[in-house]
């Protein structure tokens, strides 16, 4: 389902098409209210609700994230919502609507109310239409379910864009809440919205207030341990579960206070939650594997690097033994363990070769690009940091090394959307590379691609295509090309003309990637998958653009012979 209007200018970056549809959403727009107020204006249990058009940076957003850049994918640029007091009420005024406009006007219909729970959408009709020349949206809304949505908005798109697999459990779905979210399930917490007050200090403490979290912790560990205390028979089911509560309460307390740095509080509570845990739960239990993984971080902190090896050794053996080696429990205990290797290596060369060794700034790059990778871009920033300055230092600020360590931290700040951050950074890592190596040496091939991702990211397409072709070129001429790196900034520059509806020669790239990756990784590699699915989207725009085109031709031929009839009935009468 794409806006039927089209940019006559086959080049043209992002902004200049978002401008382009607004406008014509914006004139859209009235003839939209217009129509739906005529109709439900004199309906009794119907109101319109109306509303602004979308903004730019909405329409970017969603543009972006959503519909791979292209803009046309986007229907709800001119929308209006109709909330209704009763069904048949929805009814008439869905009918209504319907019966001004055109069939071939009316391009899809959803009805939200016979989809399965909250992840396929709001309860509501959806009815996208051809109003002015411009695809819109119209929503038909029953009041309680509209409630629902507009005090609940946020909690609402969190559950319905959940994305859950078997392998996960509970506890991360609450890991990537945005602050909006978070705020909105805290306050319903507070009021025990469906029982859900037991999940206040967790969701305190992942918002980041401790204070108020480390009172609930403390709170629940006391009542837990009150309730086993009045429980005389310990060989009961239900000693044994309230049992389970407190050791729970133990180490969700020993969490907390880890985090505020507390460590020396923190150790014995988790030291009692393994303890216990391994009387009652089994030495091979998986939540005693999670308190060992946290315990060694504690003791990691505190400088116990032997019993923070030990432990982390024990947690994966158990998780390994449980769900087998490719596990996300098995993932959090590697990455922890990563980081202790690393952080330990890293001390142990500051001891022996000073802190301002080379090796010591290897050792400072390679943690930073640890934290990157498991998200953690504000721990990893100072570390690169340091490694550039120590670099720079040593060997000089011309030296290809230090343009390495400008090209890492502006790969974070990508990553982070601090694009004026990144670019300088960029450039200047090309700039040393080019004097120091040569302008066809690999790492110039590496930080052009990199720089043409950023330039995308801006909707730069133009300059971000020549540098992914001149990364290309230089790849081609020094690794070969059937090298993996040239497989991935071919998919990359696929991508890009994807984005600006060039399909016909982004299939070729895509179809040389996969060869490429294939070859180079084998058929079973993740970027492999990534590819293929590209590629079939790709597939699945050319295929809607193809039926488009035969849309918009048999409406054009349609209205022609509905003017030549209305002309030769006008000349008979």
């Amino acid at each position: 389902m794409l806006q039927p209007q089209k940019i006559k200018r086959q080049k043209c970056d992002l902004a200049e098409k978002l401008r382009f549809y607004l406008a014509a959403a914006k004139v859209a727009k009235r003839c939209l209210d217009e129509l739906v107020q005529n109709v439900v204006g004199g309906l009794e249990g119907c109101e319109v609700q109306f509303a602004d058009v979308k903004s730019l940076e909405s329409t970017e957003r969603k543009t972006v994230n959503f519909y791979s850049g292209d803009v046309r994918k986007v229907a709800d640029m001119a929308r209006l919502s109709v909330v209704c007091k009763k069904p048949e009420d929805l009814k008439q005024a869905y009918l209504g609507i319907t019966r001004k406009l055109k069939p071939r006007d009316i391009f899809r219909v959803t009805n939200g109310f016979i989809s399965d729970w909250m992840p396929s959408g709001y309860r509501d009709v959806k009815l996208n239409a051809v109003v002015n020349g411009h695809l819109c949206e119209i929503q038909l809304h029953l009041r309680e379910f509209y409630n629902l949505k507009r005090h609940q908005h946020v909690v609402y798109e969190w559950a319905r864009d959940l994305n859950v697999t078997k392998a996960m459990v509970a506890d991360q779905l609450f890991e990537n809440l945005s602050r909006e979210v978070m705020d909105e399930m805290i306050h319903l917490a507070e009021g025990n919205w469906h029982e859900t007050g037991f999940l206040l200090p967790r969701l305190q403490l992942s918002a980041g207030r401790y204070a108020h979290a480390e009172d609930g912790h403390r709170k629940a560990l006391s009542e837990a341990e009150r309730t086993v205390r009045g429980l005389k028979d310990n060989a009961t089911k239900e000693w044994k579960w309230v049992f389970r509560q407190e050791i729970q309460a133990a180490a969700d307390l020993g969490d907390c206070l880890e985090r505020q740095g507390k460590y020396d509080e923190a150790e014995p509570l988790y030291t009692r939650a393994i303890v216990d845990g391994e009387k009652t739960l089994g030495e091979g239990h998986p939540e005693i594997a999670v308190w060992m993984n946290d315990k060694a971080i504690v003791v990691q902190n505190q400088g116990k690097y032997e019993e923070a090896e030990r432990l982390f050794k024990r947690a994966k053996d158990i998780n390994e033994k449980l769900f087998g080696e490719e596990h996300p429990e098995v993932a959090t205990v590697l990455d922890n363990w990563a980081s202790f290797l690393a952080e330990s290596k890293q001390a142990i060369r500051e001891k022996v070769l000073g802190l301002d060794h080379p090796d010591v700034a290897q050792s400072l790059n390679n943690r930073a690009a640890l934290l990157q990778l498991q998200g953690e871009y504000s721990e990893a920033d100072p570390f690169f940091k340091r490694a550039a300055a120590i670099n720079e230092a040593v060997l000089g600020p011309q030296h290809p090394t230090v343009a390495a360590d400008f090209n890492n931290r502006a790969e974070l700040l990508r990553e982070q959307g601090k694009c004026a951050e990144a670019e300088p950074l960029y450039e200047l890592a090309i700039k040393i590379w080019e004097e120091a190596l040569g302008a066809e040496h690999p790492n110039m091939a590496v930080g052009l691609n990199n720089q043409a991702q950023l330039l995308e990211s801006q909707g730069k397409y133009e300059q971000a295509d020549h540098k992914y072709r001149q990364a290309i070129e230089i790849g081609e001429k020094t690794l070969g090309r059937d090298h993996p790196n040239v497989g991935t900034w071919l998919s990359n520059r696929a991508g890009l003309l994807e984005t600006q509806c060039d399909y016909t020669e982004a299939g070729p790239l895509y179809l040389r990637a996969i060869e490429i990756g294939e070859k180079a990784l084998g058929p079973d590699h993740p970027d492999i998958a990534t590819r293929l699915n590209r590629r079939a989207g790709l597939l699945r725009l050319q295929l809607e653009a193809s039926q488009q085109s035969c849309l918009e031709k048999s409406s054009t031929r349609s209205a022609q012979i509905e003017e030549m009839m209305s002309f030769n009935y006008r000349r008979n009468l």
